[in-house]
This record gives structure tokens, C-alpha cells and sequence, in this order.
């Protein structure tokens, strides 16, 4: 019976991961957060619900908030390649103090009666050294997850072993002298453990058999990632996109992927000589629909936010609102993530971008001005929860000096000068604000600055031909 159960065991496995040429594929690097970054996300999820921690899925996007840039959020990657620094500390953060100290209790009362049962077992069993076999090996797997992080087959394998284990032990404890087990008090304990490996064991095959689809649709869109980077022609990276959102309809990744494609298409139809605008409309109305489908499918995801208002921000030439757009999507997402700083400064931003384009209309001013209000209080808050991130400081002085308050956007831009005087970004603000205020030659003091740094720069020495035309002005009147 055991080596049945091991023979299905190896076969769900190789089932779940794919045929054997799957290990030929240039796979993603696993992303394994360091022990600091892993505490990190560990410690947010028990100072949120310290007892009986934040669930599996908002581990995945506390996880996800610190992932590469380049690592594309799909969910068949995110359990295979997301990796916390061990596994004690994704059980602390997923199941709280609670769940973490109760599966302590479970290993450690396990443990205590392991050696005596096996001491008692010696004589007259037949199966002895399969089943201390199977006890050696989940004390390895045990062990290991005190030094890395269990992928789901791990996960599966470490509770199929200790089911057996626990069989194993209770054979023993029957058979020869029992002894008091704390985890066998009742029968219904033992059956309750052995139906969960059961089940644990029909889920790996029904994941090989019916996973495959997904698999597949995963490697397609790596396929295509790596298409984009190797700059290989639009076309097949479409039709690669398309098909793998086709296998795997339940992945959002998928749509926000091919409405980046389809918007990367719109922009290259744009770009023609004579562009076609039916076609271009075509396009940013898949790009839409796209957008769309991925929300359907993660209504309470931030990143889907997130990726949905940066494709607008990317199409603002070619739809009419996409600024408008772009800022609910970041609105969407810090209703989820309220306190999530780089939300609140992609916001602001937004919202303050949305006031420029329509301060062009005069009879705009007045809710231009509104959006420019509710830009400088997103970034002050993104400000409160991070003062160390400098693009903040700097956006919330380009808020200052839109809204008109000179005094606020120097006092920021000082800070940022102080604690850096090659910050170029600082000085080209701190230089508009004091023309705005009329103090052309502190501006021209900071574009000379500028200049010394970069004296090929067209942009700086155009600038400072304005400034000193707007000088010569007052001087000749």
C-alpha cells in the first residue's frame, strides 16, 4: 500500500509540474525575498490581524509589493516563484500568531512521541524501515522549511508525509505497548489527518491532469515576455498573448498584458504617415475591453489598478480621457491599499497632470484647481508615511508650484538641495519657481548651476535665454 501511494505520489507530481521538457524552458529565476524584506511583510501581517493572520491571498499581495520590477504578476507563478525567506515566516504572516504557535504545538507533540514509538516498533513489524523511512523524511522536510520557503509541491508533500508518519506512529503505539499520543487521543484525530493526505493526494492529480491548460498558458506568456525584451516583432507576441489568456481565462495578468499590446500597437498606427484612426480606434477599444476583463477577474487587487492606470497614462494622446482615467484607477487602488505611499504619489501625480491638460480651458480653472488641491493632499499624505523617498518631496513641490504657493514648493526644494546638491530635477523646479515669483537672477543662478553640470543640454540653454529675456523686460520699461 505504501509503495502504491508513493508511486502516485511521484506521479501527481511529475503530472503537476508538467512533461519533461517543461525543465527545458528558460524558466523565471525564483524571486526569494531576504530574511529582512520576509519579516518585513511578515510583521505588517500580524500588526494587522495578530491572531489569526491575513489569509494566503493578501500574503501573495504583501509579497507582491516586493517584487522585481521585471517579475510580471501571474497567480501559477506567484505560488511557484514567490518565495518568503522561510516557510515559518509566510505561516506567521498568512495564519497570525495563532495558526504559527499551533503548528509549532502540532511538530513538537509529534516529535516527543516519535522515538519511543520507533523504539517499541523494533521487533515484529515488517514495513519497520519503510516507515522510518517516511518518518527521516519529513523530519528533513521539516527541517528545511526553517531555511527555505516551501513551494506548493513542498507544501502538498510535507502534509501527505506526515499523515503517513502519523499512521506510522499510531501502528506502532497500537501494536506494541501503546503509550499515550497527545494527537491520538480519539480515532477520529487519526481519520481526520489520513482523509486530509487523501485529499491532499487527489488534489496533486487533479492539478496535473487538469493544470496542464494553465501550465501551458504560462509558459506561452513567458514566451512572450521574453519576445518583448529580445524587441522581436509585434505580431506573434500578440497572437502568444492572446493564446494564453484563451487557455487561462481566469489570470488577469493576461488582459493587462494584451492591453499593453494592443496600446503599444495603437501608438505604433499613430505614428504613421497618414494613420489610420479607424484602426487606431480599434485598437484602444480592445485595450479597453482589456482593462475591463482583468478588473472581472481581481476586483480587490491594487496592482490590477495600478497596471490599468498606467496603461492609460501611456495612451494619453489617444484617448480623450485617459488622464481622467488614469487617476480613478489609482483612486480604485488606494481603496484597497489606502496606505500604500507610492499609490498616494502616482495619484497626485495623475491628478495634477489631469489639472494641466485642463487648465488650457479658461472656463476649466476652477476644477482645475481642485484637482491641483486634491493632488498637493494625496502627496502630503504619501509624504507623512514615507519621508525618505525623494520623488515624493519633488512631486509635491511641482503641486506647490502649480497651486501658486512659492513659499511651500522652495521650502521642500530646499530640503531636497540640502541633502542633495547634484539633484538636477530640484534645482529645474527651484529655478521656475523663483521666475514665477520674478527673481530672475536666483533663477538664473540655479539654470547656471544646471548648466555647469550638463552644458549640452539644449533644454537648459533655451531656458536660460528665456529667463534672461523676461529679465531684460522690466529693465527696459
Amino acid at each position: 500500500m505504501l509503495a502504491f501511494t508513493g508511486i502516485l505520489t511521484l506521479a501527481s507530481i511529475m503530472l503537476l509540474i508538467g512533461p519533461i521538457n517543461y525543465f527545458q524552458k528558460h524558466l523565471p529565476v525564483p524571486v526569494s525575498l531576504d530574511l529582512a524584506s520576509s519579516f518585513s511583510v511578515a510583521k505588517e501581517a500580524v500588526w494587522e490581524r495578530p491572531f489569526w493572520g491575513t489569509g494566503p491571498q493578501a500574503l501573495v499581495e504583501a509579497i507582491s509589493r516586493h517584487r522585481p520590477d521585471s517579475f510580471f504578476s501571474s497567480t501559477i507563478w506567484n505560488l511557484r516563484f514567490i518565495k518568503v525567506g522561510n516557510e515559518w515566516l509566510t505561516l506567521l504572516a498568512s495564519l497570525g500568531l495563532g495558526g504559527w504557535l499551533a503548528f509549532i504545538w502540532l511538530i513538537i507533540s509529534f516529535i516527543r512521541k516519535i522515538w519511543p514509538a520507533i523504539s517499541r516498533a523494533t521487533d515484529g513489524d515488517e514495513d519497520f524501515s519503510v516507515r522510518l523511512g517516511i518518518i527521516l523524511a519529513w523530519l528533513a522536510l521539516t527541517g528545511a522549511s526553517f531555511f527555505i520557503p516551501f513551494s506548493l509541491i513542498l507544501y502538498f508533500a510535507w502534509w501527505l508525509l506526515f499523515s503517513l508518519a502519523l499512521s506510522s506512529v499510531f501502528v506502532w503505539s497500537k501494536n506494541n505497548n501503546p503509550i499515550e499520543i497527545d494527537l491520538l487521543r480519539s480515532r477520529p484525530v487519526l481519520l481526520v489527518t489520513l482523509f486530509s493526505g487523501a485529499i491532499i493526494l487527489i488534489t496533486l492529480v487533479v492539478v496535473g491532469f487538469f493544470g496542464q491548460r494553465f501550465i501551458r498558458a504560462g509558459l506561452i506568456f513567458f514566451r512572450a515576455q521574453q519576445s518583448i525584451i529580445a524587441q522581436q516583432d509585434a505580431a506573434p507576441i500578440l497572437s502568444d498573448m492572446r493564446q494564453a489568456a484563451a487557455l487561462n481565462p481566469y489570470e488577469p495578468q493576461y488582459q493587462i498584458s494584451l492591453a499593453q499590446g494592443y496600446g503599444a500597437q495603437a501608438l505604433l498606427l499613430s505614428g504613421q504617415a497618414t494613420p489610420d484612426q479607424t484602426q487606431i480606434q480599434a485598437q484602444t477599444q480592445k485595450v479597453i475591453d482589456s482593462l475591463n476583463e482583468a478588473k472581472k477577474l481581481s476586483v480587490l487587487s491594487a496592482y490590477v489598478y495600478e497596471q490599468e492606470a498606467a496603461v492609460y497614462q501611456s495612451l494619453f494622446s489617444l484617448i480623450s480621457n485617459a488622464d481622467q482615467l488614469a487617476a480613478e484607477a489609482y483612486a480604485n487602488a488606494l481603496l484597497i491599499e489606502p496606505n500604500n505611499p507610492l499609490l498616494l504619489l502616482n495619484l497626485g501625480r495623475a491628478k495634477l497632470f489631469e489639472a494641466q491638460v485642463i487648465k488650457k480651458d479658461d472656463s476649466q480653472n476652477s476644477q482645475a484647481a481642485g484637482l491641483v488641491d486634491e493632488a498637493v493632499s494625496s502627496l502630503t499624505r504619501a509624504l507623512a508615511i514615507k519621508k525618505d523617498l525623494p520623488i515624493i518631496q519633488l512631486s509635491l513641490s511641482a503641486a506647490y508650484l502649480e497651486k501658486g504657493d512659492y513659499e511651500a514648493a522652495k521650502t521642500n526644494l530646499d530640503q531636497l538641495i540640502a541633502a542633495n546638491a547634484n539633484d538636477r530635477d530640484a534645482r529645474w523646479l527651484l529655478a521656475n519657481v523663483y521666475e514665477q515669483q520674478s527673481l530672475f537672477d536666483l533663477a538664473l543662478a540655479e539654470l547656471e548651476i544646471l548648466k555647469a553640470q550638463q552644458p549640452e543640454n539644449q533644454t537648459i540653454l533655451d531656458k536660460i535665454k528665456e529667463v534672461e529675456g523676461k529679465k531684460m523686460v522690466p529693465a527696459e520699461q
